[in-house]
């Protein structure tokens, strides 16, 4: 919760009030850390903001799945990413990718996304966002779509 706070002073004292109180566009921030995993399924918390609470519980969201299938999560059983070259995936994935990532894709493999910390600094909303993933659900779905490679090829 410490690093939330931390994260959400550093925003606030390198942006103008001006800059937030129109459009906050999403950007992945790697504030993603591991909270647990049984069974193919990853438990995260991933701090973000946004003009609104909906907003910003989204841009946690994506900003966690990103992590995950592009730089992996820090001391966890996925601290491998899913797709190992991302410029690469994007290029020749972008509709599948962006899709997966920016619109309803996902949604399929979120086991669960509760809020667990949230605070609101003018008008920018701040998430932590505890976010459950199906990984084994996203790889079948990637491996399907020609994205990665099955397991063991």
């Amino acid at each position: 919760m410490k690093a939330l706070h931390n994260y959400f002073w550093l925003l606030l004292l390198c942006g103008t009030s001006s800059a937030f109180s129109q459009h906050i566009p999403y950007q992945r921030n790697g504030l993603v850390n591991f909270v647990g995993y049984e069974k193919n399924v990853l438990t995260v918390v991933s701090e973000h903001a946004g003009e609104t609470l909906e907003k910003a519980v989204n841009f946690a969201e994506i900003n966690a799945l990103e992590t995950i299938l592009f730089k992996g999560v820090p001391n966890s059983p996925a601290e491998s990413p899913i797709i190992s070259d991302e410029v690469e995936a994007m290029t020749k994935h972008p509709l599948v990718l962006r899709s997966f990532i920016f619109e309803t894709g996902c949604r399929a493999y979120i086991k669960s996304s509760v809020i667990v910390g949230k605070s609101k600094k003018k008008k920018v909303h701040f998430v932590a966002q505890q976010v459950t993933f199906d990984l084994a659900g996203m790889r079948k779905f990637l491996e399907k779509n020609g994205v990665i490679k099955p397991f063991g090829l």
